[in-house]
């Protein structure tokens, strides 16, 4: 996996696991200039999937949420970069923020996804922007209880 894009632990008795996973772009046109278009993206799906399956046989819930630079369901990806994200999370994994929209419109790049026995209530949108019209990030955020 692409270092600096991962961080891992345990609190309450639940693994987090926060990821960064790379955009289409990353290292194609900017930066090292030595990729193809989701390769970087790709990789860390593969290498996401092994972790998870790491941590999945620990028996620990587990909580995966960050930036996944893709939108679930698939938008424009093309479907291997879609099939490789889907086979790095567990089927019976809960993928909350699948199908919800900013206040855009748009499919959320951002995702929380949560193993068997974690349940959710609550999942809101915090917009980019404050109610003056602020810009706060360049992503949503996302609330979940």
């Amino acid at each position: 996996m692409p270092t600096g894009r991962f961080i891992s632990g345990i609190t309450m008795g639940i693994r987090f696991i926060g990821v960064c996973i790379p955009w289409r772009d990353a290292h194609v046109r900017t930066g090292r200039r030595d990729r193809k278009p989701w390769e970087d993206h790709l990789n860390y799906c593969h290498g996401l999937s092994k972790i998870i399956e790491k941590y999945k046989n620990q028996n620990t819930p587990i909580c995966v949420l960050g930036d996944f630079n893709q939108r679930i369901p698939r938008h424009r990806q093309p479907i291997e970069v879609e099939q490789a994200l889907i086979n790095a999370i567990p089927a019976n994994y809960n993928i909350l923020t699948k199908g919800l929209k900013d206040s855009e419109g748009k499919l959320l790049i951002d995702h929380i996804v949560l193993s068997p026995g974690l349940n959710s209530n609550t999942c809101n949108i915090i917009p980019r922007f404050s109610l003056d019209g602020t810009k706060l990030s360049d992503h949503v955020g996302i609330e979940v209880e």
